[in-house]
């Protein structure tokens, strides 16, 4: 059985995958948390086998949260579930130590293949995040925009762009 710890600030969609999860005999929602601080309290109790985290939450998220999680729990599985179709994000998440990234408009089946890939020690990319590289190689743009840039400043200037 693996046993999860879903972390998202939105109830409909922690409920959701929920249900998404109820259909599935080997996978288990353990616990929930809506913010990065309640994901911390949880990775440091360790009453699950991996994590399914958004990374746009209050306080702590993003890289930093998936850094700060590597170093209370090095061996933890994270499969980063983002809105984001963002290769430069998918390429921070897995330098900073997620295991795989799955977009949130994928199909049910593809949560499920992704959350045991993951929780069986192996990478998963989202199959529309590894076509967007695949485009930015024959264009030659696969790069850090900003390279010198810090993941603080680069999630400020991420807000910046949506507006917030």
């Amino acid at each position: 059985m693996i046993r999860l710890l879903v972390a998202d600030d939105h109830p409909v969609v922690r409920e959701m995958i929920g249900y998404v999860l109820a259909l599935a005999p080997d996978v288990e929602m353990v616990a929930e948390a809506t913010n990065g601080e309640e994901v911390m309290h949880s990775v440091r109790d360790g009453q699950f086998d991996l994590l399914l985290l958004d990374m746009n939450m209050p306080g702590i998220s993003g890289v930093a949260l998936i850094e700060s999680i590597k170093l209370c729990r090095a061996t933890l599985p994270i499969l980063v579930y983002t809105m984001h179709n963002d290769v430069q994000l998918a390429m921070r998440a897995i330098i900073a130590g997620a295991s795989g990234l799955l977009t949130k408009d994928s199909e049910p089946e593809l949560l499920l293949a992704a959350i045991r890939k993951v929780s069986a020690g192996e990478k998963y990319l989202d199959p529309a995040v590894v076509e967007q590289m695949a485009r930015d190689f024959e264009s030659s743009n696969l790069r850090l925009p900003h390279p010198l840039l810090s993941d603080r400043e680069m999630e400020v200037f991420r807000l910046l762009v949506e507006g917030k």
